[in-house]
């Protein structure tokens, strides 16, 4: 069967930074899918294009495939399965790619089932490494008591797309909002005991930020200890690096601390602050460093730090 036209049916897959953020991936190749869809079958492919101002020579594509998905016929590559997982090597006439151009390959398919995870040499297919910074904290929050409750909080940023921000009150989640403000309660006035609001930015790769609290009365809380176990291990990113710790532990006795996010620094500069129990950063350069986290908690108090050393040849 011959493949379908390409333009007959086109569909592609589609906080300041801090000191450390994961560097951007330079342009070199990259792969757009191309799909068609009808009763049962499918004809699908992907568009390799040379996007550098270089010539790059050689390039291998792999993508995961749905094992009820089957690869009939295909083109302008040499395929290979194991498992739900195909690569595709150039043929001797398109493994050239000078400087915007361009090489259609496809398959025709028995099953309707997408392309997932592509590489291309390496890389993701769309340039973009998975999304592993957290939005900036939407900190400060206030409380306007004017008329009922109301919340104000400062705009967080994110380096790709912020989703929303979510609204606690005592623990329980009451609300999400795209706005910077949020009317909690309106009428008379509210039964008293202590309220604890809080806000957290969500973005559009569910990454979340430290959280902003304020609170109606005054919250009985110990100061959190540091954060503990620090560990250092490769990220997606070339040149990238996780740092990962542990929340601290809860006091043998009284209540355990509200924490609202950690604050990460190197050698003493604070480089960012999340509501995760990780970084993914740039690898520092080469030399000893000194890693610190100490935890934030809902009346901004930081705790001790909890440190790691790290050694860079």
């Amino acid at each position: 069967m011959k493949p379908l036209p390409w333009l007959a049916a086109l569909l592609t897959l589609l906080i300041p930074a801090p000191a450390l953020a994961t560097p951007p991936l330079p342009p070199t190749v990259r792969a757009d899918l191309q799909r068609t869809v009808f009763n049962n079958d499918q004809v699908a492919g992907y568009r390799v294009h040379n996007d550098s101002s270089v010539t790059v020579t050689g390039w291998r594509l792999e993508f995961d495939l749905p094992a009820d998905t089957t690869i009939a016929t295909s083109w302008n590559g040499r395929f290979a399965r194991s498992g739900n997982h195909v690569t595709v090597q150039p043929e001797s006439w398109n493994a050239t790619l000078v400087p915007g151009g361009a090489v259609d390959l496809g398959w025709y398919a028995n099953g309707t089932g997408e392309p997932a995870n592509c590489r291309i040499n390496g890389q993701p297919c769309d340039g973009q490494w998975p999304d592993e910074t957290d939005p900036t904290r939407p900190a400060p929050l206030t409380i306007d008591t004017t008329g009922g409750v109301t919340l104000h909080w400062a705009a967080s940023t994110d380096d790709r797309q912020l989703r929303h921000y979510e609204v606690y009150e005592s623990g329980t989640l009451v609300a999400t909002t795209t706005s910077t403000s949020y009317v909690f309660h309106t009428g008379p006035a509210l039964p008293p005991r202590v309220y604890v609001f809080r806000i957290r930015a969500i973005d559009a790769a569910g990454n979340y930020s430290a959280s902003a609290y304020a609170s109606l009365g005054t919250p009985q809380m110990s100061p959190p200890p540091a954060p503990g176990r620090l560990a250092i291990a490769p990220a997606a990113a070339p040149g990238t690096q996780r740092l990962t710790w542990e929340q601290p532990l809860p006091p043998p006795v009284g209540p355990a601390p509200v924490i609202a996010g950690y604050e990460v620094s190197l050698d003493g500069t604070p480089v960012a602050v999340t509501g995760a129990l990780r970084y993914v950063g740039a690898v520092p350069p080469a030399g000893e460093h000194t890693w610190s986290v100490r935890a934030i908690d809902a009346l901004d108090r930081l705790s001790d730090p909890g440190q790691l050393t790290q050694t860079v040849s």
